[in-house]
């Protein structure tokens, strides 16, 4: 029975050992830059904060035609983006707010999946998501409520 016991777990071993060689073989390691473009005649800004850290706000401004970059590193399966752990918000003219992860239907730039993505090394990558006019009409059609603003 001991024996049995030993090819059983020896088994087990082997098929674990095999599933991480693969998992590190597709491994995305590397550093990637995220451009935002701004493709409106509006100025916008990003302002994003980390999930239930709500005082810690960063704002980014993009001018009309301008963009802004954030460098990420990443290793792992699964690609990050500078707002993966982030409530993200887009304003446009300082007026019309949007929250992109609350209309999961149009995320916008916080998804990795909207950039449109070129190599540039070996272990780097270029991903760019330029913001437009049908970016701003969407947000103008779903435009983000405070809780205090839908309870009104």
């Amino acid at each position: 029975m001991d024996k049995l016991n030993h090819c059983i777990v020896f088994i087990l071993l082997i098929v674990f050992v095999v599933a991480c060689d693969k998992e590190v073989d597709n491994a995305i390691i590397g550093e990637y830059n995220y451009t935002i473009i701004n493709g409106t005649i509006h100025e916008c800004i990003i302002e994003y904060h980390p999930f239930y850290q709500e005082n810690n706000v960063t704002r980014k401004e993009i001018l009309r035609g301008d963009s802004i970059s954030f460098l990420v590193y990443g290793a792992g399966r699964n690609l990050n983006t500078p707002f993966n752990d982030c409530q993200v918000y887009l304003i446009f003219d300082d007026s019309l707010k949007y929250s992109c992860w609350e209309n999961s239907d149009h995320v916008m730039f916080a998804s990795a999946a909207n950039y449109y993505a070129t190599r540039i090394s070996e272990n780097g990558t270029d991903f760019r998501y330029t913001i437009t006019e049908e970016d701003y009409e969407y947000a103008k059609a779903h435009p983000y409520l405070s809780k205090q603003e839908s309870e009104e």
